[in-house]
């Protein structure tokens, strides 16, 4: 191709009267120079193809994941709850007829662990379905507190409870938002040490951000599971004990946030949530 344009070119010089010195290099230069482009935009598109094959391949590799993982969680989830359920039930069954002590402490010891795996299979919903969502939305946290609050309050049968809250403090956050604070909530309620409150408080930082407290007296996150947290990651040595500090961790990560966990004074962990305020909310 490029010897031909050389050759249309010198043809129309020589017929405008314009002598044109070194034909022979000049078609030369001009076919290997086209040469040299032809093959550099055939290696460029050898390695497009190559490169389009691979991510057509990655993308069935995630696809099949995807789905083997959806397949997984929801058949888990299901016969999680139905066998706790039905656990629960033989061992409520059978309090009724023992009188031995030790034996009544050994079936609320099944009932325990049995509504531990309820909650983690509650959890695992959770988490799934805020992975399924990757947008945000403005919400006035404290609506979303309050509503925890009362949630937490109900399921847990407690009054040891303190909330302080504005009149509103809108934010951006994720549409599952409310797992994040409930989730928090319920925890430090489960760890909460007995005879003293829970506080649950929002505040506007004053930086474009919204933060949500949630203070217990408990004994305190073990410093591996915040590690783990941390750190994004899971090993054998570091790990988290179930779902709860992830379902924490990826509903505020989604809502553009930070999650921090520091020690209550005396005792006891703080759990913070900051997230970006609301547009409205910043102008």
């Amino acid at each position: 191709m490029g010897f031909v344009v050389a050759a249309v070119l010198i043809a129309m010089q020589r017929l405008d009267g314009v002598f044109v010195q070194n034909v022979p290099v000049l078609l030369l230069s001009a076919s290997g120079a086209t040469a040299a482009i032809g093959m550099a935009v055939t290696e460029y598109r050898e390695r497009l193809l190559a490169e389009r094959a691979t991510l057509r391949c990655q993308k069935a590799a995630v696809d099949r994941l995807n789905r083997r993982v959806t397949v997984l969680n929801r058949v888990l989830r299901h016969d999680l709850r139905n066998e706790t359920t039905i656990i629960r039930g033989y061992a409520d069954l059978v309090a009724d007829d023992v009188d031995d002590p030790a034996a009544r402490d050994a079936l609320r010891m099944v009932r325990r662990h049995s509504a531990d795996v309820e909650r983690l299979s509650r959890q695992a919903k959770r988490l799934n379905q805020v992975w399924e969502e990757d947008d945000r939305t403005d919400r006035d946290l404290v609506s979303v507190v309050a509503q925890s609050v009362d949630a937490a309050s109900s399921a847990h049968g407690t009054t040891e409870l303190r909330t302080d809250l504005p009149g509103s403090a809108w934010a951006s956050v994720h549409p599952r938002f409310g797992f994040a604070v409930t989730e928090a909530v319920d925890n430090a309620l489960r760890h909460n040490d007995p005879g003293t409150d829970v506080e649950v408080s929002v505040s506007d930082t004053g930086e474009g951000t919204v933060a949500v407290f949630v203070t217990d007296t408990g004994t305190g996150i073990p410093a591996d599971e915040v590690a783990a947290i941390r750190d994004g990651t899971e090993d054998a040595l570091v790990h988290c004990s179930g779902l709860g500090l992830w379902l924490l961790y990826w509903t505020v990560t989604l809502s553009d946030g930070t999650l921090s966990f520091t020690e209550n004074d005396p005792q006891g962990t703080v759990v913070e949530m900051t997230v970006p305020a609301a547009e409205a909310a910043r102008e």
